[in-house]
């Protein structure tokens, strides 16, 4: 007994402590199970998190996505994978990696899913996109001829200064 106490508790550590988030969700999509770093990541408390439907949680634009992601999970046992958009409270959205697998259990169909914070790389992502943004229309944009060439000397892109010094129309 005293060891089985032992490994309930490594486990319940184990669980509770992950750096990932994970849950357990009913066909319906309620939540049944979730450790603390998933309620941290839903920025709710646990006990107010069993029984709602996690869909509820998931942003508008990432709700068709998320509802794909289910759809794919109830089709066997293959881990399938998302990247949604969570809306909880007055905290700011999150951009979540979920990663999960359908399951027939003794107590009907579950989902069992893992929840990765990304909010931080879709933030870099978003400023890296803009910096390339920038970077082009000042290429594109600037008075001087400009171009871009593979170590071959072949030409990848010119802008339309250049290609006008050329004699060729902008592209």
């Amino acid at each position: 007994r005293n060891q089985l106490e032992q490994s309930l508790e490594k486990y319940t550590d184990l669980y509770d402590f992950s750096p990932v988030g994970h849950f357990t969700l009913a066909r319906d999509g309620t939540i049944q199970e979730v450790n603390l770093t998933g309620a941290t990541l839903l920025a709710t408390d646990r006990t107010y998190l069993i029984g709602v439907r996690f869909g509820l949680l998931v942003a508008n634009q990432s709700r068709l996505g998320f509802n794909a992601f289910l759809g794919r999970l109830l089709t066997g046992t293959t881990q399938e994978q998302c990247e949604i958009v969570i809306t909880c409270n007055s905290a700011p959205p999150r951009y979540l990696h979920l990663q999960g697998v359908g399951l027939e259990t003794e107590t009907g169909w579950q989902y069992r899913i893992s929840a990765l914070d990304i909010t931080d790389r879709k933030r870099t992502e978003a400023q890296l996109f803009d910096s390339v943004r920038q970077i082009r229309s000042l290429f594109t944009n600037v008075p001087i001829g400009m171009f871009q060439s593979t170590p071959a000397g072949h030409f990848v892109f010119i802008n339309p200064t250049l290609a006008t010094m050329l004699g060729f129309a902008s592209p």
